[in-house]
């Protein structure tokens, strides 16, 4: 192999288990997130919702069914019909 087949080869599996810091956001941003959930649960829209889940930011399209804020998770029922748990927000106060 070339040199510059191996040095790509290493940076693409680095990118791999690239961890991202987990997103802080402010009680104002946190509010207009609730707001969506809810009009989205009242209206039944679909979001594409962005989650940090293992040091890495998922994404998920689908339709908010429940808000569980005892284990503070939202299920989501994605387009494929399968449900899905997606953990809440937290809000840096």
């Amino acid at each position: 192999m070339l040199p510059e087949h191996v040095s790509m080869l290493r940076k693409y599996a680095n990118e791999e288990y690239y961890e991202e810091s987990e997103p802080i956001i402010d009680e104002q941003q946190f509010e207009d997130v609730n707001n969506l959930i809810a009009e989205s649960m009242e209206f039944t829209f679909p979001l594409v919702i962005q989650y940090y889940k293992n040091k890495h930011m998922n994404s998920i399209t689908g339709f908010i069914h429940f808000v569980d804020e005892i284990n503070r998770h939202l299920r989501i029922l994605d387009l494929m019909g399968t449900y899905i748990n997606c953990p809440l927000l937290r809000f840096n106060t």
